[in-house]
């Protein structure tokens, strides 16, 4: 299988030159570089020597693609969405680097890790005092859910905003047993209620992320 090493981007490329010679990166394999939105002309500057660097590999015959993933560094859950949803593709074997960029970005890095760690091939992050780059070993987070939850997981990701009473009627359950449910998931910050209607409930970026 290809592999994709998902790197936390600013303007240092040490992070893709490590992803090409530790990882042996070859044609076919995938770097996606995540940045921040708006991009600053520094980073929009390291980008292109990022571009240089893969196009004299390419004409070595090793041809390595890229993708550059904007993010709203203010959003933590929307990054985690967003790359979660590229990881359960399982289109590649996944590697993350957590070694650069911007601090948001990097703590939803270990999000994922943790959330994806049976998806993962390796994590790492760097000792910013003295430089040290290392391959964290995270816990999971993947919880022992039912199959009523679960169930219930997914009717939410398919409609949004269900009340206890809808979940209730969709799954044949009484409406004590899937409150029960509900609170026990919100427990596990897999569900929340919803931001103007308190009766109603969504998934979490977590809750969305652990739903296939």
């Amino acid at each position: 299988m290809k592999k994709c090493v998902i790197i936390s981007f600013g303007f240092d490329l040490s992070g893709v030159f490590r992803a090409y010679s530790e990882y042996s990166l070859k044609g076919g394999d995938l770097i996606v570089l995540v940045q921040p939105e708006p991009v600053s002309p520094r980073n929009e500057s390291a980008v292109k020597d990022v571009e240089s660097f893969l196009s004299g590999l390419k004409s070595k015959g090793v041809d390595i693609d890229k993708e550059v993933l904007g993010v709203d560094a203010n959003d933590i859950g929307s990054i985690v969405e967003d790359i979660g949803e590229m990881i359960k593709e399982q289109k590649y074997q996944y590697y993350l680097d957590a070694t650069g960029g911007v601090r948001s970005v990097c703590v939803a890095f270990t999000i994922l890790g943790i959330i994806f760690k049976d998806k993962i091939e390796s994590f790492r992050t760097i000792n910013e005092a003295n430089g040290y780059i290392t391959e964290v070993s995270l816990p999971t987070c993947a919880p022992d859910i039912s199959s009523t939850k679960r169930k219930i997981l997914y009717l939410l990701k398919k409609q949004s905003g269900l009340t206890t009473k809808d979940l209730a009627n969709e799954l044949d359950r009484n409406v004590s047993t899937i409150s029960r449910h509900l609170s026990e998931l919100k427990c596990r910050f897999l569900v929340k209620k919803d931001s103007k209607y308190d009766a109603r409930y969504n998934l979490t970026y977590v809750g969305k992320a652990l739903t296939h």
